[in-house]
């Protein structure tokens, strides 16, 4: 079967000031967000985009596209819970408009006719007063 994407095509969709500026794409992989943390420990940089086909680790092969986004922001860890709000919103955005009714099944999943489409993951590694990132995953 022939990809209809890769990761020149998903970079080449992307019209964002800086997410998703460095894509990385797999058929196949354990899990976008462990992926994306291999990542981030050898220094990638703040908005990289990991995508999958199929995730070992996740829903059956050819059910699913997985994405995991790289953040290192730049406040307190007290704020971090908002994230997974915040890509939950941007979630249910894009599918608006793609003609979708969206709801969010708060706090983490976005659901189109009374079914989940996708959940949303947020992992982050910290110190006490200082975020090193976070990997917001969404499959």
């Amino acid at each position: 079967m022939a990809h209809l994407y890769n990761e020149e095509t998903i970079s080449q969709a992307i019209d964002t000031k800086w997410a998703g500026k460095t894509v990385h794409f797999a058929k196949e992989t354990d899990s976008t967000n462990s992926w994306i943390k291999r990542l981030a420990k050898d220094g990638a940089e703040h908005g990289t985009l990991a995508v999958a086909e199929f995730q070992s680790a996740g829903a059956p092969e050819g059910s699913s596209i997985m994405m995991t986004l790289l953040l290192r922001p730049e406040f307190s860890p007290q704020y971090a819970s908002m994230l997974t709000l915040v890509m939950g919103m941007a979630v249910a955005q894009a599918a608006e408009e793609l003609g979708f009714n969206v709801s969010i099944k708060w706090p983490n999943d976005i659901v189109i006719s009374k079914k989940k489409i996708c959940g949303i993951l947020t992992e982050m590694s910290t110190e006490i007063d200082y975020i090193n990132h976070v990997v917001i995953g969404v499959g």
